[in-house]
């Protein structure tokens, strides 16, 4: 997971640094996200609440039309339960490493709105703590995911609502808000 963390940050880097993004009309733009989601369905019994960062690197390729990459860090603190001995137990917390590909279409500038949408992989690490000292398992997952979004922008900042949906042997959903801005 490290090596893919440095790999999209060099990444990112090559984007910001490449001759294209000091000329006037910049092709490349990099976005800083914050993130927060509500699970619904069977996945929310199990995290009533995620939060995150994101990073985003668009890519203009016609007037209104721009490829978007990005990576962040969503995590998902569980859903503490008492069993019928009134013990209480903690739903394992899950951290995600989101990488996910997909295109922009801007309205225009006199209609400051936009439709995203995104493809990709939620690489997933659960961890759960037994209470009985320092017992922890982890266990190690990788979601297909698909985002639908639509958003709000007004010259740096962003506004952004967004269904995901992870896919692996069923589908576990959430409905997510970013506020974020671009450099």
């Amino acid at each position: 997971m490290k090596k893919s963390l440095f790999a999209i940050c060099a990444f990112l880097f090559m984007m910001i640094h490449h001759p294209l993004s000091f000329a006037q009309t910049n092709p490349v733009e990099l976005g800083v996200h914050f993130e927060s989601v509500l699970p619904f369905g069977r996945f929310s019994n199990l995290n009533p609440v995620g939060l995150g960062g994101v990073a985003n690197v668009n890519y203009l390729v016609k007037e209104n039309v721009a490829i978007n990459v990005e990576s962040g860090y969503l995590w998902f603190p569980g859903k503490t339960r008492v069993q019928s001995n009134n013990y209480k137990v903690r739903n394992p917390y899950l951290r995600v490493v989101p990488v996910r590909v997909g295109a922009r279409y801007l309205f225009g500038e006199q209609i400051p709105l936009f439709l995203q949408g995104q493809v990709g992989a939620a690489i997933v690490t659960a961890r759960d703590n037994y209470g009985f000292g320092n017992t922890v398992r982890s266990r190690n997952y990788t979601y297909f995911t698909l985002s639908p979004a639509f958003g709000y922008r007004k010259n740096n900042v962003e506004f952004l609502v967004k269904y995901e949906g992870w896919m692996k042997n069923e589908i576990s959903s959430f409905l997510g808000a970013q506020i974020g801005f671009y450099f």
